[in-house]
């Protein structure tokens, strides 16, 4: 891939490239399960990654070499600016935090319990009790993680 740093055109390698990405999401990212209402399974479990920026380039840099989506969220305030979040899903995210999980520091915790989840989990939800107790476990360690303040 190449890329402009100031003003020279450099080419980065995949490693680089993992690098590049963990670290974003070590700083700017965000590794949940989220648990959402759907009327036809009644409720779903999946991960998601996102990263939120107020730089549209990065998530873009992120839809280009990762896919997923990146959407426009408007300003909380008058004086601020607008944020942009790429978001990725179920198992494309469990498949993104394999890779970029040697290079993560901050989120690793993180990223271990997610595709450990997305592994465990089935769609239609029947699980032995074992499995609803490992989910159980993974949903509350990541919820502990992600947790705000001290």
């Amino acid at each position: 891939m190449q890329i402009t740093l100031l003003g020279q055109r450099t080419e980065m390698k995949k490693t680089e490239i993992l690098a590049y990405a963990a670290g974003i999401v070590d700083g700017e990212g965000c590794i949940t399960i989220l648990n959402k209402w759907d009327s036809r399974s009644k409720t779903y479990d999946k991960v998601q990654v996102d990263i939120t920026n107020t730089n549209e380039w990065i998530c873009q840099w992120f839809k280009m070499q990762f896919g997923g989506t990146v959407r426009m969220c408007k300003a909380h305030k008058s004086n601020w600016k607008p944020t942009f979040k790429w978001i990725l899903e179920a198992d494309k995210a469990t498949a993104f935090l394999k890779i970029v999980l040697p290079y993560l520091n901050i989120k690793k915790a993180n990223a271990e319990i997610a595709i450990s989840y997305q592994v465990t989990r089935r769609i239609g939800g029947h699980y032995s009790q074992d499995e609803k107790i490992l989910l159980e476990a993974d949903r509350v360690r990541m919820k502990q993680l992600n947790k705000k303040g001290v």
